[in-house]
């Protein structure tokens, strides 16, 4: 982190445990991200990034520790109420349970504008919900209003959910393995989208377990193994050249991160994986 860069998520001493008598699924997290930053929490399944995840947007509350997101702490959603400012929002795994498949797509986001902005008009909804699809990628926009989840295809609702997440105008987005149910061809197009919202000056905290992606995507990589950071460095160095046991076997196992890291390393495990869908 630079000196001109401002932290906008700060994790100090934070742990997790779900039962008393259970290892800790975060044990004294140390942690700062800065503002407009990408930064992927890597690890296996187990290994805290979702816990960590779910703690900055309110989804869980720590045992010990402290989190602030833009300078306060993540307020737990059962105390949220209507127009308060929600700095983190969390674009979900599950692009097919994430979204209500009975309301169209126009409302859906209506509604988490109409909560987070109560004194909006109605053409100033109207206007954000449009807003919100262009921005995403879904365009025309008024193709998408009155569509149900079921009429999307899973990158088109991927793209919904992020939008879904943009309207409270969040300063931190929270991307928990957001392409892992994805088709291959869109899985980069929705990479692409994330680096978008940096390019924006949103901060981007991208949870996967998929190195490649990490490696094309963020501008930092932090290695989780049993609730501990075990690494955390710049992709070139964490991937490129890994000093921890731990990540060292998690880059043994991604096939092509021997390649350069970039767009040809993700384009080496897409063609990787291509392959496999075809067998």
């Amino acid at each position: 982190m630079t000196a001109e860069s401002t932290p906008m998520i700060v994790l100090r001493g934070v742990e997790k445990r779900y039962r008393r008598d259970a290892p800790p699924a975060l044990a004294g997290i140390d942690l700062e991200i800065a503002e407009g930053t990408i930064v992927a929490v890597v690890g296996e399944s187990g290994s805290g990034k979702s816990t960590m995840g779910r703690m900055l947007v309110g989804l869980t509350t720590p045992t010990a520790g402290e989190i602030e997101v833009a300078g306060t702490p993540p307020e737990p959603v059962s105390r949220r109420r209507r127009g308060r400012e929600r700095p983190a929002q969390m674009v979900f795994q599950d692009v097919y349970g994430s979204l209500n498949p009975s309301q169209s797509i126009g409302f859906q986001l209506a509604e988490v504008h109409r909560v987070a902005h109560p004194n909006a008009s109605r053409a100033e909804r109207a206007d954000a919900v449009t807003s919100l699809l262009e921005r995403v990628g879904l365009r025309p926009a008024d193709a998408y209003l009155r569509r149900r989840p079921d009429d999307l295809s899973g990158g088109q609702r991927q793209r919904v959910g992020i939008a879904r997440a943009l309207a409270t105008d969040p300063r931190v987005i929270v991307a928990d393995e957001p392409t892992s149910m994805l088709d291959v061809s869109v899985r980069r197009e929705i990479l692409d989208l994330l680096a978008g919202l940096r390019d924006d000056g949103v901060t981007v905290v991208y949870i996967t377990h998929d190195l490649l992606s990490a490696g094309y995507l963020a501008d930092r990589v932090v290695v989780l193994h049993r609730g501990t950071i075990v690494e955390d460095g710049e992709p070139d160095q964490v991937l490129g050249a890994p000093q921890h046991p731990y990540t060292q076997s998690l880059a043994a196992a991604s096939p092509g991160l021997q390649l350069e890291l970039g767009h040809d390393a993700l384009a080496a495990t897409d063609a990787a994986n291509d392959e496999q869908d075809e067998r």
